[in-house]
């Protein structure tokens, strides 16, 4: 009898370090109407106008702003925590991955904001659903400049 209890226990502690090492997430799993589909940015404003470019003129826009080759990108919240970017079929260059990891994610369905961490960004960025279908999310996200105004970009996705 104590032969087997002591048996178990290493099967036990074998069977933690082993899922511990090789089969944890770092982020629990997330089922959300919105997670596990590439979503495309459609149209974005920024309010007041901000910027963003460093040109000297105030951007209204980020959609305006955006290189050509990453309009067509799309980023994915997969159920597992991971936040992932499709590059789309217009590279920026030649190197350019078809799809990457850039972060991970989490969701607080009772105030409606997803908070990414994206890989290389040191604060993570909240953003706040404000619609919501099977191929369209509208999602704001507040931001302070440099000046000390407060500017609130919308951006408006559409399902790829």
């Amino acid at each position: 009898m104590k032969k087997n209890k002591i048996i178990i226990a290493i099967v036990a502690v074998t069977g933690a370090l082993v899922i511990t090492a090789f089969g944890f997430p770092s982020v629990p799993e997330q089922q959300t109407s919105f997670s596990d589909k590439y979503w495309v940015l459609e149209s974005s404003s920024i309010v007041p106008a901000a910027d963003l470019n460093l040109d000297g003129k105030p951007d209204a826009s980020l959609f305006a702003i955006m290189e050509e080759c990453d309009k067509d990108d799309a980023e994915m919240f997969k159920s597992n925590g991971k936040y992932m970017t499709h590059h789309g079929n217009n590279k920026c260059n030649d190197n350019e991955e078809e799809v990457i990891e850039s972060g991970t994610w989490t969701y607080a369905p009772a105030t409606k904001q997803i908070t990414i961490h994206q890989i290389d960004v040191e604060q993570p960025q909240v953003t706040t659903i404000r619609e919501l279908s099977a191929n369209r999310m509208v999602a704001v996200r507040e931001f302070t400049s440099t000046d000390g105004k407060k500017h609130t970009i919308t951006g408006t996705y559409k399902t790829k």
